[in-house]
């Protein structure tokens, strides 16, 4: 009897520790388990934020490349306007000459080419440039 009394509070402790560990291994369980779920949503969220952000991306890409062709049609039609006003000029050169003349015509007319001339029509002539 005397090793039996003495074994008693042994397997008291060793059966109290053993009921905590099985404790602290199911808690342990439960944790571990509530961490994967939370991780498992973690990735979920980011799977579905950068989803978002390819199609932002994709939809940045579209409107820039749209962008960019309009730039260029611009860059074009500007191109072809400044090679429309040099035409411009140069025959507003030309014209320019040709009254030029015309004035210089008008201005060394002898006397005796002159004479009377309608009130409108001198003065739709005199605006001429």
């Amino acid at each position: 009897m005397p090793v039996r009394l003495m074994l008693a509070p042994l397997m008291k402790w060793l059966g109290g520790g053993t009921v905590l560990a099985l404790l602290a291994a199911g808690g342990l369980w439960l944790w571990q388990d509530r961490q994967a779920a939370r991780d498992a949503l973690r990735i979920e969220v980011l799977t579905c934020e950068a989803q978002a952000l390819r199609v932002n991306r994709d939809l940045w890409q579209t409107t820039a490349a749209a962008y960019a062709e309009d730039l260029e049609s611009l860059r074009r039609l500007q191109h072809e306007t400044v090679l429309a006003l040099q035409q411009l000029d140069t025959r507003l050169d030309g014209q320019r000459q040709h009254y030029d003349a015309l004035r210089n015509q008008i201005q060394q007319a002898t006397p005796e080419d002159d004479g009377p001339v309608a009130p409108v029509l001198r003065r739709v002539l005199e605006g001429l440039p």
